[in-house]
This record gives C-alpha cells, structure tokens and sequence, in this order.
C-alpha cells in the first residue's frame, strides 16, 4: 500500500509541476466524472511514471474486466478464476513487455480486490461494483531505452476493450488510449 501512496505522490507531483491550473482543473473533473460515474465495464486506466531508473505502473480496472463478475465468488470456479486472475495480474512482465535494452526487472507487484477476501460480505459486495487494482515497480538498468511497452491486458483478460494511460516523466505528461487492435504505448524519448 506504501508503494500505491508513492506513485500516487509521484503523479501528482508531476502533474503540479507539468500542467496549468486550468488542465489540472479540467483533469480533476474528469477524474471525478471517471471515479463518480464512469466504473465503464470494458475500460480501465494505467497511471505510468518513469522516474531515474524506475517503472511505476497502477492499474485500475473493473473486476467485469478481469474475471467476468463484480459479486463475492458464489462458487468454486468463481473462485478459481479469481485466483488465477491474481496469478496473471501478478506476472507483471507478461503483461507489460518492455524493451530488453531497457534491462527492467519486476522489484515489487500488489493485487487488491474486495474479491480477494472471500470472509466479506456479500451484501456489501452487492451493494458496489468491485475492482481490482494493481501496482507494480520495475527497476531498469537502462531506463532511456524504455520507448514502448507492449500492454498485453487485452489477451489476458478479454473482457477489457480500452485503457486510458496517463503517463509520466522526464518529457512531461501525456495521455493517450490504448486498445484490442494498438495494445503498445509508445514513449518519446
């Protein structure tokens, strides 16, 4: 959770630094509109920071998307595919192919889900739409040779048609939507 509150840190700080009042305003009601109203089956957002030789990502995304149901597992294959879900959200480098040259390596992965703790409520559970979230770090030895990652989310979890990307770094901020058919975000060197 610590490494969540520090990418968290890291773009906002970047985004302070990087946008004018009146964009960040703009952003700040997207992301309400987004957060309040916009648990979009089919969508979710990846939030990238690249910073002096590191990769942070976050993932976002509905739990529709990643195992095809919102509700506490009712059921032992409702279980299972949660917990292989976990298992691929967790093999970070099979979901987002970097450049070899960049010489990144995996350091840290966390997975949360209200669907992870079996013991919840499922009224509660009823009552809300459930996602996951994931966070992960990556160490790169040549973090200047980072100039594509291949997001390979849309083979893993089929339900998951459009990610938008906020991403972060040297350069500046971008953003950008990645799909099924251009699932590489490419970075400006």
């Amino acid at each position: 959770m610590n490494n969540i509150n520090q990418l968290a840190g890291i773009i906002l700080s970047a985004v302070s630094l990087t946008v004018s009042p009146v964009a960040l305003s703009s952003e700040r009601n997207h992301h309400e509109q987004r957060e309040h109203g916009a648990h979009e089956h089919g969508s979710a957002t990846l939030n990238i920071a690249i910073e002096e030789n590191s990769l942070h990502i976050e993932l976002e995304s509905p739990a529709m998307n990643i195992v095809g149901f919102e509700h506490a597992a009712s059921n032992e294959k409702q279980n299972t595919t949660v917990t292989q879900a976990t298992q691929a959200l967790k093999e970070a480098p099979k979901q987002f192919v970097l450049p070899a040259a960049a010489q990144c390596i995996l350091a840290e992965a966390h997975v949360e889900s209200p669907l992870l703790n079996n013991q919840h409520n499922k009224k509660k559970h009823a009552e809300k739409h459930s996602e996951f979230h994931a966070s992960y770090i990556f160490n790169c030895k040549n973090v200047s040779a980072l100039n594509t990652i291949n997001v390979r989310l849309f083979e893993t979890f089929k339900g998951m048609n459009d990610i938008d990307v906020q991403l972060i770094s040297s350069q500046g901020q971008t953003t950008k939507e990645l799909t099924k058919n251009r699932p590489i975000l490419v970075i400006k060197p």
